[in-house]
């Protein structure tokens, strides 16, 4: 109104005034013109267009009001348009939103303890750190007896060692011998006690295993049960809590009993909260438990959700230390990271797994100075004045860090991905359709955020940028995305750089999430093969092909090649077979150079029974003649010609020492001389 009114006062119909008093005076800028072109009120665009009183009388004038034009006025709006496309680039540190204390929380700046401290300066300040040296003392000290008492002093009376083992632990592989026991695995005859984590339920292959016709992904891998028979290369523990000689939440002590296979199958069920599979053909040995009687072990319960208790409530208590900033970011997140290192529930505790999460942690620590530096250290509000909103960030690190845990105990997902499987049951879609939801009204929510303070531009240009060369650069060498938990949150992260309770919350979320992936998983490559990106672990190298007819498969004959090229397929990869089929007057020296195998890999019933230069394996004839470390494995399959069961072979090319992809797996019945395939990467 009071613009509508300035108008009418300078182009109204008063006597005397002339149309040309709406040239810009020296006063006006070209800003104040444009207003008033905006800010007209009803009556004065009437009476521009000739309505009203005085008729068109104020047409010349509406024409009249465009700002003279100079090549002054135009250098100066060529800067301002510079200089405003140059802002977008800019870092710019958040000035629309800062932290106020709530009406009915303006008490909590008298939470903090250090402020009860004696007045005089010099007293209070050793006081303050006095305190603070005891708080971390505390914390240590919790840290080593958890530690000493959940992992390393578990004993079961006549076994002079007890085995702290991850969930994921079994006593055979591939290649025979697996992560426990000695080193040469046979006999398979062996009894050994062994101490689980607790929270072996959730538990899943992330890789995918080798298993049969197919492989194992986002479930526990633990075959057969019936009987107490499992696999002989079954989880340990997964299969102790099947078989319910082990509690999922305390974990414990068990003994288990490798023995050799009677030409045993494995029938799968599922019991006490796991699925376990069935396998119709043989296995070198079977994994069987005895019970521990009463008084029999000591110290092997795992105290990692005991530990919650303490370790949670202490961190909850340090922004009330009165401390600084830096001082409350960095040991919130130090002492997390070693809780979980050493005691959370949702950790193996195993001796591999503690060196593998602390080798993580100087990158870990490089990672997390750039996020405080760059985004926490602006949402984090001062901890003395906002007790409560910091406590509030630790309780959502907290959950981030135990975001697989949570997920699995109250999510039926076993991994979030956008392909049919996700849809195919209703209570997955509906959580995926929900998580989606949620997702989009807190981007929608920082969107605005970052309007309201200027600082939207630089984020939508810079995560153009990223997503152009990250979606871009696979395609162009071959590979897929794969988003790790790290990487989800590293990306994230800098939108929460605003001080709001909001992006405080999610920042903790994010950051314990990326913390916690780091600890599980590591700093993993954020790209994956084609062949990796359908679910199976490859390095998507060339496949065998098989090359068999039905009398060979009768005589138990089994005979592969190796596709060089396009054209030319290799058998045998000694130097002087394949110098004689690539031809061309080669030297040994140059087909050496050439070839980038040199050995194959077989594998038949998930054991590995094979390793050399000839693309021909005898099923007669190993079961005649000593193979160096696989005798026990080949002699279970003496019977092949006269056994009705099916046998799942597979073969892998060998680079250097590194075994490639297998190939597609063969389905074969030795009896009968049948073979049916299966996709080398099918997944269950």
């Amino acid at each position: 109104m009071n613009i509508g009114m300035n108008l009418s006062k300078r182009v109204g119909p008063t006597e005397g005034v002339e149309p040309s008093i709406m040239t810009p005076t020296a006063g006006d800028t070209e800003h104040q013109i444009v207003q008033l072109e905006e800010g007209e009120t009803a009556s004065a665009r009437e009476q521009v267009n000739g309505g009203g009183v005085g008729g068109g009388d104020y047409k010349e004038a509406s024409i009249r009001r465009e700002p003279q034009s100079s090549p002054e006025g135009q250098a100066s709006t060529m800067i301002s348009i510079w200089n405003k496309f140059r802002s977008l680039f800019g870092s710019k540190t958040p000035a629309m939103s800062t932290y106020s204390m709530l009406s009915f929380l303006h008490w909590q700046k008298k939470l903090s303890l250090t402020r009860q401290l004696p007045r005089k300066p010099n007293n209070r300040r050793h006081l303050h750190i006095i305190v603070h040296i005891l708080y971390n003392l505390i914390l240590l000290t919790a840290l080593v007896l958890f530690s000493k008492y959940s992992s390393y002093s578990a004993f079961v009376t006549s076994f002079p060692k007890v085995h702290s083992i991850s969930c994921s632990t079994n006593f055979l592989s591939e290649t025979g011998c697996g992560d426990v026991g000695s080193v040469n695995c046979e006999p398979f005859t062996q009894s050994l006690a062994v101490r689980c984590p607790a929270n072996c339920l959730n538990q899943l292959a992330w890789t995918p295993i080798y298993f049969a016709g197919s492989a194992v992904q986002y479930k526990p891998y633990v075959v057969g049960g019936a009987g107490n028979l499992y696999r002989g290369d079954s989880w340990i523990c997964g299969a102790a809590i099947h078989s319910g000689v082990l509690s999922n939440s305390e974990g414990g002590c068990v003994v288990a009993n490798l023995v050799p296979s009677a030409g045993d199958t494995y029938s799968g069920s599922k019991q006490n909260g796991i699925t376990t599979y069935s396998f119709n053909s043989t296995y070198p040995a079977s994994l069987t438990f005895q019970n521990i009687p009463p008084g029999g072990s000591g110290y092997c319960t795992d105290l990692g959700f005991y530990a919650e208790g303490l370790f949670f409530p202490l961190l909850l208590l340090l922004p009330f230390l009165n401390v600084t900033r830096r001082h409350f970011y960095w040991c919130t997140l130090v002492w997390a990271y070693l809780f979980w290192t050493f005691v959370s529930p949702d950790t193996g505790k195993s001796n591999r797994d503690i060196q593998y999460s602390l080798g993580s942690l100087l990158p870990a620590l490089a990672v997390l100075y750039v996020v405080y530096s760059q985004v926490s250290k602006v949402t984090l509000p001062k901890p003395s004045q906002f007790p409560l909103e910091s406590a509030l960030w630790i309780g959502c690190l907290w959950i981030g860090f135990h975001i697989d845990l949570i997920s699995t105990y109250i999510s039926p997902l076993s991994t979030l991905s956008f392909d049919s499987k996700m849809f195919a049951n209703a209570s997955s879609a509906a959580l995926l359709i929900t998580i989606l939801v949620i997702v989009g009204v807190l981007i929608l929510s920082f969107f605005y955020m970052h309007f309201k303070q200027d600082t939207l531009f630089p984020y939508i240009y810079g995560y153009l940028g990223f997503w152009g060369i990250y979606a871009s650069l696979p395609k162009i060498v071959g590979l897929s995305i794969h988003m790790h938990h790290y990487l989800t949150g590293i990306l994230l992260l800098p939108p929460t750089r605003i001080q709001s309770r909001l992006a405080l919350t999610c920042q903790g979320l994010l950051l314990g999430m990326t913390v916690q992936g780091v600890l599980k998983f590591g700093f993993d490559s954020p790209f994956d093969t084609a062949l990796e990106a359908k679910a199976i672990y490859t390095k998507g190298t060339v496949q065998t092909l098989w090359n068999f007819t039905t009398q060979d498969l009768l005589q138990g004959d089994l005979k592969w090649t190796y596709p060089y090229n396009n054209t030319l397929n290799l058998t045998d990869l000694s130097l002087p077979k394949v110098q004689q089929t690539l031809g061309g007057g080669l030297t040994t020296a140059q087909v050496s150079d050439l070839m980038n195998v040199n050995e194959y890999s077989l594998v038949i019933n998930d054991i590995r029974v094979y390793r050399g230069k000839k693309a021909h394996f005898s099923m007669s004839q190993a079961m005649n003649e000593s193979i160096s470390n696989v005798d026990a494995m080949v002699d279970v399959f003496k019977d092949f010609a006269v056994s009705d069961k099916e046998f799942y072979v597979r073969v892998a090319p060998v680079s250097f020492g590194s075994v490639q992809d297998y190939g597609d797996v063969a389905i074969i019945n030795f009896k009968r001389g049948t073979v049916r395939y299966n996709e080398a990467f099918q997944n269950i």
